[in-house]
């Protein structure tokens, strides 16, 4: 549902490009290893139909990808790390201009993507 939204928050031709977080950013933020490697989240996440493009974020400077892709929209998860009016401050202050917006947390059957892929691997790898 998330990335359905983000796509049409896109607007009319308009392109989702999804930035998928490094191995070292998910540890930083989540504290704990990621369950899939960065490489293989990236594969999974540019397979989904609503994604235009998927990039792996960068290491050193989180926010650099972003103004190399310059969006018009910047769409936000609930529980992502930045306070929506200091990253726009931010990216208006390394010069780009664009709308920032937070989804909400959608309903579903499982509460995130991590739980959904501990499921898949238990089920189809044997690994716990």
């Amino acid at each position: 549902m998330f990335l359905r939204e983000a796509k049409r928050l896109a607007g009319p031709g308009g392109e989702l490009v999804v930035i998928v977080a490094r191995d070292e950013t998910v540890k930083k933020f989540k504290g704990r290893e990621p369950v899939l490697s960065e490489e293989e989240r990236l594969r999974i996440v540019s397979s989904l139909k609503p994604v235009d493009r998927a990039i792996l974020g960068d290491l050193e400077d989180l926010l650099s990808p972003i103004i190399r892709e310059r969006p018009d929209v910047l769409v936000l998860g609930y529980d992502q790390w930045p306070d929506e009016e200091r990253l726009r401050e931010e990216l208006t202050r390394r010069g780009l201009e664009c709308e920032v917006v937070r989804l909400p947390k959608f309903e579903c059957l499982h509460p995130s993507s991590t739980s959904i892929i501990e499921r898949i691997v238990k089920i189809f790898c044997g690994r716990e």
